[in-house]
Parts: structure tokens; sequence; C-alpha cells
């Protein structure tokens, strides 16, 4: 099975950098707190001085406007905040999936944002099952996704898996492609999701949801939100179970003999689990407002084998907690600038076991426990000529397992892992010509320390100390030009460096290998592209299309290779060069009928110094992918259709096992009477077989249906609580 996690502890080389001396190292949350604030306050001051000077306001004359071109919906919300990213200002290549595309559907964020342009998603099995995205050419862990703004990559690594993230609570995916706003802190290769959960709408209300489906599917959500005075609060709920007992054709591992083929039903794949949001806030008249939030999540599931056998009893359980406390105050530092202040909390706690050793390179029952510290500030001050933001964030998180070898019953030492970064980032957007352009210049400085305390690996071996310090400066720069009023052209160019993840370095869980020998990436992103949008004329409401190319020169790309049995390992790639173009388009005929789709084509190579792999193409990278959607809105009937393909892939390095083109037909009929709304959804229309991991189908054509009643106050139309 295909796994995200997991870690093989030997004896790592790691290459000792120039030494940051004079920087502090935080040993415990209550140093780090301390610390935050220390250096917010400068970052308030050193503000102050950049602004000190007279600001002269811009003689009035009309400004270029228009909206930055999104897959479902083009407004921002009125729920607003003091960090969000305004899409309107950046010339950062985003995408958004809005709720309305997504509403009481059996989907998760995986789901959602593949109807992107550029982003590909990989799955390892039915609903829950393990989720990958790759990005322009970018793996997972090349890819920052955040929750409300913070980031949930961790040093443990393996990337995020998107299918522990459910749909339920959230308000909009913000897909960045390529680069990474300020507002989120540090950038990725591939770019960043933002998963922007509910907000409170003023009054009160809610909704229940209930549904199930195929493969002995079913679900519940339930949501509450109250807004009133000065207080608000939200709670929401949802809750997921399936067997995902769907039929798979098992050749028993004679590919060229098909005699003793069968179908059968997939084996140890259920998954149960729960999702919980809880947000609370007050504000004051003028002291700002004060936020809390709280997530949880908790995750069980079954880890079928690559052969399907019956016998396989391996399970991962996953629990993860995420809580913030939030400040923000509007004008609230040196010339009518806006402030937030937040400190943060994750845990995530893996349990994986596979004691009878039915999917891994061994027997294995290992408890990994994550727990990341974080605090950050964030300001912006703008004008009619300048968006100035800083960003100052710093990071303590410790990582340690402790592995339980069954055969010997005896718990050997963990290994505790820390790592401890401070990032410090300015952003300036300069608007010229009463907005025609928008010159964006942004740099990030980031000091980090990696630690690795005394313990024993899983086979016993003992794991001498040792620490590893880094500095990376990370400029980047973008361009947006208004042309026309109809007309935007935008281009962008940055730097990055990605360190290796500890599980990139030492993991091994399942079907993953470590490599302590990891060097850290090093490139260079650039795009450009042209969006331009049409008025309305006739029965074309709109009409909205963009052109998009992207280069990117990595050295050393760390990219995750399979053999032919399919086990994985990360390896540093001695270069890699990436180049693909974009297209996307929607259009609004007579305000009921939406078609939209996207088209990518890219050419991942692999400039290695093997010659068996050099000239090759990135494994698990499709060459092509693409969408087709169409939607008929005629109230109270919503129905849609969507075609998705991608071609192009290859299993392995050496590009020995092509992936069979992906073609994948979805329906779904909506009827939404206000108060009630019912929902039929039909996926893999064409039941056509697919594995986007070799020997790990996905399944085949699957019928959910959903019921919906909302109470009390719903918000404007297309802004439903639930």
């Amino acid at each position: 099975m295909l796994h995200d996690r997991g870690f093989e502890y030997g004896t790592p080389r790691i290459r000792w950098q120039q030494r940051v001396r004079g920087v502090f190292f935080f040993r415990d949350a209550n140093l780090l707190i301390k610390v935050f604030f220390k250096n917010a306050a400068a970052c308030a001051a050193l503000m102050a001085g950049v602004l000190g000077g007279p600001v002269q306001a811009a003689e009035p004359s009309p400004v270029y406007t228009l909206d930055t071109l999104v897959v479902n919906g083009d407004h921002m919300t009125d729920t607003y905040q003091i960090g969000d990213v305004d899409r309107n200002l950046t010339p950062i290549s985003c995408s958004v999936v809005d709720r309305d595309a997504f509403e009481g559907r059996l989907e998760n964020v995986s789901d959602c944002i593949e109807r992107a342009v550029g982003v590909q998603i990989r799955e390892s099995g039915g609903i829950g099952s393990f989720s990958s995205m790759t990005l322009r050419g970018a793996a997972r862990e090349q890819i920052r996704v955040y929750l409300d703004g913070i980031l949930l990559n961790d040093a443990s690594g393996g990337g995020v898996d998107l299918s522990r993230f459910s749909v339920s609570d959230v308000d909009a995916l913000e897909i960045y492609r390529g680069m990474t706003p300020l507002n989120l802190g540090n950038a990725g290769i591939g770019g960043a999701v933002n998963i922007r959960t509910l907000r409170c709408d003023p009054g009160t209300g809610g909704g229940v949801s209930l549904g199930g489906g195929s493969f002995g599917t079913c679900r519940f959500s339930g949501l509450g939100n109250h807004r009133t005075g000065q207080g608000r609060y939200l709670v929401s709920i949802d809750a997921l179970k399936s067997e995902n007992d769907f039929p798979v054709e098992n050749d028993n591992g004679t590919t060229w003999n098909t005699d003793d083929d069968r179908t059968e039903d997939r084996n140890n794949a259920d998954v149960e689990q729960l999702n919980v949001l809880a947000k609370a806030g007050w504000k004051a008249p003028f002291s700002g407002k004060l936020d809390l939030a709280y997530q949880y999540f908790d995750k069980a599931q079954g880890l079928p084998a690559r052969d399907n056998t019956p016998a396989a009893n391996t399970r991962l359980d996953t629990r993860r907690h995420v809580a913030t406390l939030q400040w923000s105050k509007e004008k609230g530092v040196y010339r009518n600038g806006n402030v937030r202040m937040r400190l943060n909390y994750i845990h995530k706690n893996e349990c994986y076991d596979d004691s009878h050793g039915h999917i891994g390179l061994g027997i294995q029952k290992t408890d990994y426990r994550n727990r990341r510290y974080s605090g950050d500030c964030y300001a912006e001050w703008v004008s009619d000529r300048h968006a100035l933001s800083l960003f100052f964030e710093t990071v303590c998180e410790t990582y340690d397992a402790d592995e339980s070898v069954v055969t010997k019953n005896v718990d050997l030492a963990a290994v505790e892992n820390t790592r401890v970064q401070v990032m410090a980032g300015c952003q300036d957007a300069m608007i010229v010509d009463n907005g025609r352009w928008v010159v964006t210049p942004a740099l990030r400085l980031t000091w980090l320390e990696d630690r690795i305390e005394s313990g024993a690996d899983r086979w016993g071996n003992p794991v001498a100390d040792s620490t590893d310090v880094r500095l990376h400066p990370a400029p980047q720069i973008g361009v947006r030009w208004q042309m026309t009023p109809r007309v935007r052209i935008k281009a962008n160019a940055g730097r990055f460096v990605r360190e290796p993840s500890f599980f990139e370095r030492f993991g091994d869980r399942g079907f993953f290998l470590g490599n302590p020998a990891l060097d850290e990436e090093k490139g260079l992103n650039l795009d450009t592209g042209i969006h331009w949008n049409l008025p309305a004329m006739g029965c074309l409401h709109s009409l909205q299309a963009g052109v998009t190319g992207f280069y990117t020169d990595v050295s050393d790309l760390i990219t995750r290779s399979y053999d032919s049995r399919g086990v994985g390992k990360s390896e540093n790639v001695s270069e890699a060069r990436i180049v693909g173009i974009e297209t996307e388009g929607s259009v609004f005929l007579d305000t009921w009928l939406r078609v939209s789709g996207n088209l990518t084509w890219q050419d991942t190579q692999n400039r290695s110094a093997i010659g068996a792999f050099d000239g090759k193409q990135l494994a698990g990278q499709f060459r092509w992918s693409g969408m087709g959607r169409v939607e008929v809105l005629k109230a109270p009937v919503r129905w849609y259709a969507e075609y998705r393909y991608a071609n192009g892939m290859y299993y392995d390095t050496a590009n020995l096992l092509p992936a069979k083109a992906r073609r994948e037909l979805n329906t779904g009929l909506t009827i939404d009477r206000g108060r009630y709304a019912m929902q039929l959804d039909v996926t893999h229309v064409t039941d056509a077989a697919y594995e986007a991991f070799n020997g790990y189908p996905v399944p085949g054509r699957a019928f959910f249906v959903s019921i919906r009643y909302r109470f009390g106050e719903t918000g404007p139309v297309g802004q439903s609580l639930l």
C-alpha cells in the first residue's frame, strides 16, 4: 500500500553548511511565544520606519479592474479578513473553487481541486484512501497546503494527504500555481493550496445533511452558526464511513497469464473518519477582534495488500488537532495599517500497524507523533500607490516515533527530531499608472535548524546526535499589466529552496524507503500568461479565458521513484527541467448554461547523470491533463456533467511502466427547494478500470445520494450555510 508517512532510522549523512551563529534556539513552546511577541513588535516598528514618509494621494482617474479567472465564482466574500490574499491585486496565477461547486456532495478536497487547471490528483483506492497532488510538475512534498493560512506540511514529511480533509466545513479552495503569496508565509516549488473554512455569517442558522451510496458508504454532517452584536460562533461536524469493497480485477501476480484472473471485492480498505470544526470570536469597538478556532480530525482505515489478500489486516489510525488564537485590528499600526497576530498549535498522531508484514518491507508497528508550535505576525499598509506587507513567523516542531518490534516484543528508544525555523518576509505591490501596472517584489529569509537526538532505529541500531543549520534567501517578483479593460497580462519569477523532510531522509513505512544522503532542492520558477473576458452580448452572459506558460529549472530535485515492485524511494535528480502550457476558459450562456474547461500540457524532463534515467519523464507526472464541464442552472434544478482526462504518465523512474490513460465521466443532479435539497451523483459512469498507483485500482461506477435541510437564516442566494 502506498502511504504518506514512515521512517527507517539509520545513521544519517547530514552535510554541515555554514553555521549561523547568534540565532536563538527554542527549547519549548513558552520560549517560542516570548520570542514571537518580541519580534512581532519589532516587525511593526520596522513598518513604521519604512512608511515614515508623507503619503500623497493619486489624482482621481479610472482604475482598471478585472476579476481573476477562477474555477467557480469570481467575487471576494463579505467575510474577507486581514491576511487574506487580494486576488485582484496579486500577479500570481490563482484558481478558486467556491463552495457552490461541491456543497452537499460526497467529495473531499482532492476531488474538488482537481477541477483547477494544472492540478493532477492520484488516489490509491476508494473513498478516504491516500490522495496525492502534483502541481506544474511539483510533487506533493513541494506544494504547501494551508488550513486558513496555517501551514500543514510538517518536517516529518510525506506531504499532505488531501483525503484527510472534508469539504463540509470548507468555504473555498484557493490554488496558487508556481508562486506563493507572502500572506501565507513560506513558499513552495509548485505553489500552494489554502483550504479556507467557513466563517460566521450574520444571524443564526445551520443545517444537516445525510447521504449514502455504493460500497457501504454513508455520511452525516451538521452545522450551526450564530452571529449577533459583538460575538459569533460556528460549529461543524462531519462523519464518514465506507467499506470500500468495490470489485477489482486480480491477476494473481501473473500479468501474462489470464487463465487465473478473477474479479473479487477489495479487502481491508474500510475507512471511518470524523471531522469537527469550532470557531468563536469577539469584536471590541477599539481593541480589534479576537478569534479562537479548533479543528479535530480522527480517521481509522484499513490498508489493503497489493495482491488483495483477505488475510491483510494492516491499519493506519490518524488523529490531528489544530488550534489557533488570533488577534487582528484594522488601522492598528502606523498610518492606518492593518495587523494580525496568531499563535498556532498542531498535534498529529499516527499509528501504523503492520504486525503481520502483509504490505510493508517487514513487520512493523509504529506510533508517530508530531507537534508544531508557531507564532506569526502579518501587517499590511495600503495606499493609492503601494500595498506593503510584512510577515514574521517562528516555528518549533518536534517529531518522534516509538517502534514496537512484534517479533521481539520490545519497545525501542524513540529518536526525537526537532526543526526550528524563523522566517521574515517583505512584499510591496507597487501600483503604477492608476492601476494599469502592478509590480510586486518580495523577499523571504528563512533560517532553520534540524536536530536529531540519539536513540535507536527500528532494527535496534544506535542513532547518534546530529545538527544541521541553514540559511536561505528566496526572492520573487511579479508583474501585472492591465493592457485593456478586458485583457490582463501577468508574469512571475522566483527562486526557491526546499529542505528534505525527515520522511524523505529516513522514512520507511510500508513501501517507502529513506535516503539519508538527500540534498536540498534549489531552482527557479518562471511563468507568464494572458487572461481576458468579453462583455455580455445577446445570449452570451460572460466569457473568460486564459493561457499561461511556465518553466521550472531545478537542481537536486527530490522526487519519489518506484521500482517494478512498487517500492518507493526519494531521490535527488541531478537536474530537472519542467516546461508546460495551461489553458482555461468558461462561458455563461443566457444565465442558465455554463460551460468550462481546462487543458494542461507539460514536459517533466529528468536530466540525470545516470544514463538510464536521463531524458526520461519524472515518475508520477501526466504529460496531458484536462477537464470539461457542462452545467445547467434552471431553478430549482441544477445538473452537471464533467469529463476528466489524463495521459502520458509513467509509474517508474526508468519509464518502463507506462500507465493507462485516465478517462473519467461524472454527472449529478440537484433539486434545491430552499430549506430542502436532494442530490444524486454518479461517478466513473463508464466503469473503466484504472490504477493511479501501480497495483492499486480505484473504484468503478458508483452512486451517491444525499438530502439536506437548512434552518434559520441561510444567507444570500448561492451562499447557503450547508
